[in-house]
Parts: structure tokens; C-alpha cells; sequence
């Protein structure tokens, strides 16, 4: 019977460790599939981000060239300037001339 329970002993034991080590495997590769996870999360938030800033930078230039415009229109009614006539507004197409050069 001493052989027998030594068997038994042996075979739990073998079965605790193999059980041990599939729950550590286990654990081991979801973190790696967490820390991937979190890094696909953290890229596109850094990408929203950054298309964020460049939105709120889009809007910055257009307030303070509307606040240009203000300013300009103040200085221009403390000047007491008038507004051009028809035949001295020369309109040029930007597009074109960038395209030419």
C-alpha cells in the first residue's frame, strides 16, 4: 500500500504542477495581449490627439484672422477711409499663380 500512495502522491503532485504552470502560461500571455491591447488604445488616442490640436489650430487661425478683419475695419472708420470704388478692386486668383510657379 506505501507504493500505491507514493503513486498517488506523485501523480497529484505532477497534476498540481502541470495544473500550475497551464494557469501561469496562461496569465503570462494575457498580459502581453493586455499590453497590446493598450498600446493599440494609446496610438489612437494619440492620433485623435493630434488631429484635435490641428483642429483647434484651424480655429485659432480663422478667430484671429476675423479679429483682423475687426481691427482693421476700426482703424480703417478712425481713419475715416472709404471704401475702394469698383474700378480699383483688382481680384487675383491665387490658385492659379501658385500652380504657375
Amino acid at each position: 500500500m506505501t507504493n500505491s500512495k507514493k503513486k498517488n502522491t506523485n501523480i497529484r503532485q505532477l497534476l498540481f504542477l502541470a495544473a500550475l504552470a497551464l494557469v501561469l502560461i496562461f496569465f503570462y500571455k494575457y498580459q502581453q495581449n493586455w499590453v497590446l491591447f493598450l498600446g493599440d488604445d494609446n496610438t489612437k488616442l494619440e492620433n485623435e490627439k493630434m488631429n484635435l490640436k490641428k483642429e483647434n489650430d484651424i480655429i485659432m487661425t480663422k478667430i484671429n484672422s476675423i479679429m483682423a478683419l475687426e481691427k482693421l475695419d476700426k482703424l480703417a472708420k478712425d481713419k475715416n477711409f472709404t471704401p475702394p470704388q469698383k474700378d480699383q478692386i483688382i481680384n487675383i486668383d491665387m490658385q492659379n499663380y501658385e500652380e504657375k510657379e
